[in-house]
């Protein structure tokens, strides 16, 4: 992660190491801020002997954006999101559509992993992984004039921890029939993606790996269960009935 990456990543982590009760340790904050500045000291000592200076590196790096600014590159992003690989000057009409509902659909399932995140006791957890992807993302949806879908990976990843909540509440909390319809549409949405050969699905490997990860921390699976693709995820998931539930692992493999 680049060090102007890590610093939008870092501070809503700080701001909650010294503003929440429970986590209030100045340590912590520290333990924060000497890993941003430990990490950097690399792009630091590169900036000295190749540009000339932190101050030169980071006018240069302006400069190649072509200025920080107020834009809406979330309209760049969008029409990148299936390709091209950067969309620069992104004067390209918005390509395959329908392929993107799962990218307009991200705020609304964040904030549904939040809803269920406060039912199941640990809001403040969820919130500030939903906190941090939003903060990752903002210099790339609205302070640069152009998009590149590989800008927002650390967002997604951070994001999908949410979006995994959502899906499990869906899975376990709603009615069999809602429940059912849910399962087909996140299969069709988190899987291999075979039957869109146009789209590249590898992000969505971070909601599958998220979604396990809810399930195994609510007693769905066990460690060491061995599971293959969103399918089998979703089996397990639709096993749990509470959030603490009574799930044994069954799909041990």
């Amino acid at each position: 992660m680049r060090p102007g990456d890590a610093v939008f990543l870092a501070a809503p982590l700080v701001v909650a190491a010294l503003a929440v009760a429970h986590w209030r340790r100045w340590q912590l904050a520290a333990a924060i801020v000497a890993g941003l500045v430990v990490g950097s000291l690399e792009w630091v000592v590169e900036a000295y002997v190749r540009v000339g200076g932190v101050f030169a590196r980071l006018h240069a790096a302006t400069a190649e954006q072509g200025g920080f600014g107020l834009h809406l590159g979330i309209l760049a992003q969008l029409r990148a999101l299936n390709g091209p690989v950067q969309c620069r000057p992104c004067t390209i009409p918005w390509q395959h559509p329908q392929l993107s509902v799962w990218w307009l659909a991200l705020p609304a399932l964040v904030a549904l992993g939040l809803f269920a995140a406060r039912r199941a006791g640990r809001l403040e957890s969820g919130l500030l992984t939903a906190v941090c992807g939003l903060v990752v993302a903002v210099q790339y949806l609205f302070l640069i004039d152009y998009g590149d879908p590989r800008f927002l990976i650390p967002a997604y990843a951070l994001l999908a921890v949410p979006v995994a909540d959502a899906l499990a509440w869906l899975l376990t909390e709603v009615r069999p029939d809602v429940r059912l319809a849910v399962r087909g549409l996140a299969v069709a949405g988190i899987d291999d993606g075979d039957g869109h050969p146009d789209l590249d699905l590898d992000h969505f490997g971070n909601v599958n790996y998220a979604l396990g990860a809810v399930l195994q921390r609510d007693r769905c699976l066990r460690p060491g269960d061995a599971l293959d693709g969103a399918a089998m995820l979703l089996d397990a998931a639709s096993l749990c009935r509470e959030w603490h539930g009574s799930c044994s692992g069954k799909f041990q493999g």
